[in-house]
């Protein structure tokens, strides 16, 4: 029988309810962080090297004076969006030899669980020559006082097989699995060999856009969140989509999207925490706009808020979205 008197009991149970909360704040943060890095564009432009198997990337009319203008003032106002939604943000400026810097979550990862060493960084292949100098040794030695583990695959290069990040990786990091579309810019090599460093499961399957052509990152066609995914079931060949869904629907409740909406970069999201605990799906107002009433009524039963950010330039120039453009901290 207990002996706490009535005040001390009182205390008990309000220290426990506290204690919950926390436990409901660290398991959303454990999947969804509130902590991301971004590189602010400095003269971004149409980059040749990447455009022969990115079909989402376009010329358009405009200086390139006026372009730099405008992206860099996109992403400004995604930073002001995050920082106000109660996201922290990591900011550098990218240096002007390198014209992609701002989709920064292409060449690093960061891990707090996958990993026996601990907090781990995970360095990754770039298949273009110029995006390997986004690897700058200073923004990789602020990571390193975090992330004392690293994990460098860069050197899959000299082989010319590739991985690039959290845009070949759609990780669903609760189940630890993670869904790959193989192309030129995913090697199934390399995603064997991070899934053997991390102890995910791959999920790999082959993909087409309309054209029959193999889609440059996973993370345009597929967005997973704590309890839900984003995916361009048409955009997966018809031999592995039974297969793909399956596996997510075993965890998630799917939202199916087409091709016009993929375009619009309805996949190219994520779900960020708040440093107060609560859940946030981030993505563009191109992509916003996309989803019809029901689709987005699905999606905010997922998350606390929707949050979305005008990035016309960004998408459309550089075939890169909001997705894109963050990269974890966890």
């Amino acid at each position: 029988m207990s002996t706490l008197i009535p005040e001390r009991q009182l205390e008990q149970q309000e220290q426990e309810q506290k204690n919950k909360k926390k436990r409901k704040k660290n398991k959303t943060m454990s999947v969804c962080t509130s902590r991301v890095l971004l590189v602010t564009p400095n003269e971004f432009r149409f980059n040749e090297a990447t455009a022969s198997d990115n079909a989402m990337m376009n010329k358009i009319d405009g200086s390139p004076s006026e372009i730099a203008t405008a992206a860099a003032k996109e992403h400004q106002n995604l930073v002001v969006a995050l920082q106000s939604s109660g996201v922290d943000v990591d900011l550098f400026e990218a240096s002007p030899e390198t014209p992609d810097a701002c989709y920064v979550n292409n060449w690093f990862s960061t891990h707090h669980d996958s990993i026996e060493k601990g907090k781990s960084l995970i360095l990754y292949p770039l298949k273009a020559p110029n995006r390997r100098l986004e690897r700058r040794e200073d923004i990789i030695k602020k990571l390193k006082e975090i992330y004392p583990s690293v994990c460098d695959f860069s050197e899959y290069e000299k082989q010319e097989k590739y991985l690039e990040s959290t845009g070949s990786l759609i990780l669903d990091r609760k189940n630890k699995k993670a869904y790959v579309g193989l192309s030129l810019r995913a090697d199934t090599e390399v995603l064997n060999k991070f899934c053997e460093e991390t102890g995910y499961e791959a999920v790999s399957f082959h993909t087409q856009d309309r054209n029959g052509d193999p889609i440059y990152h996973t993370n345009v066609l597929l967005t997973i969140g704590r309890t839900f995914a984003i995916l361009c079931t048409d955009a997966i060949v018809q031999t592995d989509r039974e297969r793909v869904v399956k596996s997510l629907e075993e965890t998630h409740k799917v939202i199916h999207i087409s091709f016009d909406q993929m375009d619009r970069f309805c996949a190219n999201s994520i779900e960020l925490s708040t440093k107060e605990g609560k859940s946030i799906l981030v993505m563009s107002t191109n992509a916003y706009e996309g989803f019809n009433e029901d689709q987005r009524t699905e999606l905010q039963k997922h998350v606390d808020s929707i949050v979305h950010v005008p990035l016309p330039t960004l998408e459309k120039v550089g075939g890169g979205g909001v997705r894109c453009c963050i990269a974890e901290l966890f």
